[in-house]
């Protein structure tokens, strides 16, 4: 029965993480516009929170049921009020100056007209979202590094591979479905 339960927990918590991972890349940059430009910043940080986690399995029960929910809540919340905080369009260069951080059209010769303040503020953001979502990452997936050490590496392994395609699956027919 144990074993029952730990296969099911180590699928649950794969699906989660996948499912999680696709919802946070997507909905992320739509709020926080900058992060449609730099796609790969939040899928980095959801790898690098996958590796921590694992690492940390040790510590999976602290992690997960005591940081887990409320770094989830403050992600969710920070992508939610966006808007209302302000950094729906964070400007990170000129963009009369600069396409994508290249050298686009304009006076190259004067001086920015990026202030500084808006400058930090869009590395704020970005560096602050990245290591929470990082953060999230890492607390969800200590469970997981804890129940993959738990069993057999090939029937655990396993389960977390179909874990993770059905959560692929899962938000493929959400998405689909709007």
């Amino acid at each position: 029965m144990l074993i029952k339960r730990n296969t099911f927990d180590l699928f649950l918590i794969s699906f989660t993480a996948l499912f999680l991972e696709l919802l946070i890349i997507r909905w992320l940059s739509t709020e926080v516009r900058i992060f449609a430009y730099f796609k790969n910043l939040p899928l980095m940080a959801a790898f690098l929170g996958f590796g921590v986690g694992c690492f940390y399995y040790d510590k999976s029960e602290q992690l997960f049921y005591r940081w887990f929910p409320r770094l989830i809540a403050f992600l969710v919340a920070i992508i939610a009020l966006a808007p209302k905080l302000d950094i729906t369009h964070v400007i990170f260069v000129d963009p009369r100056q600069y396409f994508l951080l290249g050298v686009g059209f304009g006076d190259h010769a004067g001086s920015s007209s990026v202030n500084p303040l808006q400058f930090a503020k869009a590395l704020t953001v970005i560096v602050g979202i990245f290591f929470l979502v990082t953060a999230t990452f890492a607390a969800l997936t200590s469970k997981l590094g804890e129940l993959l050490n738990r069993g057999s590496p090939l029937a655990g392994y396993s389960t977390n591979v179909a874990g993770s395609l059905f959560g692929i699956v899962s938000f493929s027919v959400v998405s689909y479905f709007e």
